[in-house]
């Protein structure tokens, strides 16, 4: 069909595909035949009428001498048994601490890599042997010399701003390993953040030996108005409570898992395999304070064999550390070492960070209380900054420094929404959308009945055509649901503990799904209010899969000046993101293209391509899209199919790049998408900008009267990153807390557009989300792009599981 289609466009004088014989050189062009891009390095201003004044979370730092030298000096950190094998972190650490208290007497700032800074050159080389429990490690420390430049310092940020240079890490580097290096003598260190001990407003969850504890994250960073800044923000943690044994953790920690003297049956065991991985424990019989980490629970007691000692774990423990074992017929817990170590003899770490979300009215209490409301942003940031007033003075007086004491304020612009566009509409689908409704056993046939129901009265008010069968297929086993799905209709899958990505992975057999837990259902007939909402969500993403479109945007009568002749020609949204597994699995990537010109009123529908790429060498992760150029090769032939024109500027909008990446993974990818464009035809050139946009920030701005934003703030100057076309714009509604901005980087524009352009379009495209009933914090084909990731992810976990990288090879 794709070669009868060729054929009849060459013949009435259409251009020909990419890919096809007709008009195309079969000649591949190299990547080399394409001028190497560069990034853009001027910022630009709003040009709006209307200004709005914002207060941020940053102060400004000022030296004395700008030229005061920090000295590199590299570390190496080896075991004498192993030197081959590299490290853990937490060695690591433990390894720096007895080299700083005996050599350096905290004169060296370690960033807990290969660096260390100073600001004396005089220190070592050191190379001494470190004994720490029943290992031996060798640690080497020498000044950078060579190639690498040994020492920097705050001027060379001044001179690079005022250059429109690109900006060099090392000072910024170093000014942060400094600081966090004065603040963590009196605060514990959980994530880049600092949370002072002990701590005064903790607050409890639940009563179950679970506590949320206040911190603050402090980074200085460059700006392009005000220099040099330092951002304060507060963070929350949850922390596990004081100094106790692993059996009365558990206990406190769910009520329902209770450890009898027998082995604990399977589903138990998985429970509690879930809450206790990653806790950190020390063994109580060891002479010496060891931590260790928990892995999982074994299916075995402390009765069976050590493969490796022909003894039992029970004989074992109690020959060689003189203890007992209290309860021998109970799981024993397994540590990331391999090792099973009986319950009764381990005990917690105290004031250790707890990742668990056990269920949704935990995580409910956490958000409401780690919520900020704007009102009292600039209260809880000078709480934070007093937090760590110890390490900040110690900082200051170390490089002669001086931190102002208030928040910088800075001039927002708001776009006109009214020039933008009037408004959303709900548009309704020409097509009856049929639904087969499948549920788990156990599900009540009057609950899913009254689902139903409500599904057909929300649907008639937002002006869709839908239709539920009346017979209810109940299941047991993904096999069930296999046989009961119809091709003819869209299959709403109703259960409570819902296997998704097995279910997903069905879809590849020409299937549409749709998964609603049974709490959902149930949680509906109590709850009124809500039923509307959730069957909206629910609606709109079946009438996207149907074919059908969910949103409307109607233009004033007289176009806005910010869309100009852009869309005159056929134009191409991109959008991309990689998500990462961080355990050995390869990372995914996924790109998302508008598979037609793109339309105004309603957005567009989109093709989309997923990867997954392997890390090079010891990386344990790619973030740079390794096969762009076959994706968009592939893509931009599916374009031609849909329109039968060539795109003549490509918009693409990458999402999770930071900056220290943009020289190198931002260029790879534009350098591929030229390559792909180049070698379907050889003169086939259009027109590429490039928008860099991420929220793993952590700026925040409020109006001087202490509330948010207002949706379609934008903030273009004086606090924004220097030497880069960047800005921040509010596009969303806040719900609740303090607005986050999405943060967006306009690095590379042969349309050049222009500033205005960009604030508009970007405004435009996250209120034409398909799946949600407002405006989203990212521009749609981002969301889609992140959606692709997650499903994909799913799916392969389903597949294949957690196991070796291998079992990934090849699909």
């Amino acid at each position: 069909r794709r070669r009868r289609r060729a054929q009849e466009a060459s013949s009435s004088g259409a251009p020909s595909p990419p890919g096809s014989t007709s008009g195309i050189s079969s000649v591949e062009t190299s990547s080399s035949g394409v001028a190497t891009p560069k990034l853009i390095r001027k910022n630009e201003a709003a040009k709006t009428t209307r200004s709005v004044s914002l207060v941020s979370n940053m102060s400004r730092i000022r030296f004395k001498d700008y030229n005061i030298k920090i000295y590199l000096y590299d570390i190496e950190m080896k075991s004498i048994l192993t030197p081959e094998k590299e490290l853990s972190r937490g060695e690591k650490l433990r390894i720096f601490e007895e080299i700083d208290s005996e050599y350096l007497n905290s004169k060296l700032a370690w960033d807990e890599k290969k660096i260390l800074y100073g600001l004396s050159n005089t220190i070592g080389p050191i190379d001494k042997d470190v004994t720490m429990g029943e290992k031996e490690y060798n640690v080497k420390i020498q000044l950078v010399d060579g190639p690498a430049k040994g020492e920097t310092s705050p001027e060379e940020l001044i001179r690079a701003i005022n250059k429109e240079e690109v900006l060099p890490q090392n000072p910024t580097n170093a000014l942060n390993v400094i600081l966090s290096h004065c603040i963590k003598r009196n605060a514990l260190k959980v994530k880049s953040a600092f949370y002072p001990t002990p701590q005064t407003d903790r607050v409890e969850i639940f009563h179950r030996g679970i506590q949320l504890w206040k911190g603050t994250r402090v980074r200085i960073t460059p700006t392009d108005g005000f220099g040099i800044t330092v951002r304060f923000i507060r963070k929350h943690q949850v922390f596990v409570k004081g100094d106790k044994s692993l059996r009365d953790f558990i206990e406190l920690l769910d009520d329902t898992i209770n450890l009898p003297d027998s082995p604990l049956e399977e589903s138990c065991r998985k429970k509690l395999a879930n809450l206790l991985k990653g806790v950190k424990v020390m063994p109580t019989y060891a002479s010496y304070k060891r931590k260790l980490t928990i892995s999982d629970v074994s299916v075995y007691d402390s009765n069976h064999l050590i493969s490796d000692k022909s003894k039992t774990v029970k004989s074992y423990l109690e020959e060689k550390y003189d203890t007992t074992v209290s309860n021998p017929n109970l799981n024993c817990i397994i540590m990331t070492n391999k090792n099973e170590i009986p319950i009764d003899l381990l005990k917690l770490v105290p004031n250790q960070p707890y990742y668990k979300n056990n269920d949704a009215k935990w995580q409910a209490q956490i958000l409401k209380n780690s919520c900020i409301k704007p009102e009292n942003f600039i209260r809880e940031g000078k709480d934070s900054k007093r937090d760590i007033e110890g390490g900040m003075e110690k900082f200051k007086n170390m490089l002669e420094a001086t931190i102002e004491s208030g928040f910088e304020s800075t001039t927002g612009n708001l776009l006109c929404r009214d020039s933008l566009c009037n408004g959303r509409e709900n548009c309704s689908n020409d097509r009856r959308i049929n639904i087969n409704i499948i549920a788990f056993k156990g599900c009540h046939i009057n609950e899913i009945k009254g689902f139903c129901q409500e599904l057909r009265n929300v649907a008639g008010k937002i002006r869709l055509n839908v239709y539920t069968e009346k017979h209810i297929c109940y299941v047991a086993s993904i096999d069930d649901i296999r046989r009961a799905l119809s091709r003819e209709h869209h299959n709403i899958i109703i259960g409570e503990d819902l296997k998704y990505g097995e279910i997903k992975l069905l879809e590849k057999y020409d299937y549409h799904t749709q998964c609603v837990k049974y709490s959902t259902v149930t949680n509906l007939r109590r709850n009124e209010k809500k039923i509307f909402n959730t069957m909206k969500n629910i609606l709109l993403k079946l009438n996207i899969k149907a074919g059908g479109t969910n949103w409307s945007i109607t233009f004033p009568d007289k176009e806005g000046d910010w869309r100009g002749t852009v869309f005159r020609d056929s134009v191409m949204i991109v959008g991309a993101d990689v998500t990462h597994f961080n355990d050995g699995r390869p990372s995914i990537a996924a790109v998302v293209c508008s598979s037609s010109n793109f339309d105004f009123t309603a957005g567009s529908s989109y093709n989309f391509k997923i990867a997954v790429q392997y890390p090079e060498g010891n990386k344990k992760s790619l973030e740079y899209i390794k096969d762009m150029k076959n994706i968009m090769k592939e893509l931009l032939y599916a374009f031609y199919v849909n329109t039968y024109e060539k795109p003549a500027k490509i918009i693409y909008y990458r999402d999770g790049v930071s900056m220290g990446q943009f020289e190198n993974t931002v260029l790879k990818e534009l350098q591929a998408i030229q390559d792909a464009c180049t070698s379907l035809e050889e003169r086939y050139e259009p027109k590429i900008s490039l928008v860099v946009c991420t929220k793993r920030h952590d700026q925040r701005f409020i109006k001087e009267d202490g509330r948010n934003p207002e949706m379609g703030t934008v903030v273009s100057q004086n606090l924004v990153a220097p030497n880069y076309f960047n800005f921040y714009l509010f596009s969303q509604h806040v719900l609740q807390g303090t607005g986050v901005p999405c943060h967006y980087y306009v690095l590379y524009d042969d349309n050049k557009l222009g500033a205005y352009f960009w604030h508009n379009f970007t405004f435009l495209l996250c209120q034409l989300y398909a799946r949600c009933q407002k405006a989203v914090s990212y521009p749609a084909p981002v969301y889609y792009a992140h959606l692709a990731c997650y499903s994909s992810r799913t799916r392969f976990e389903a597949k294949y599981g957690r196991q070796n990288r291998n079992y990934w090879q090849g699909d």
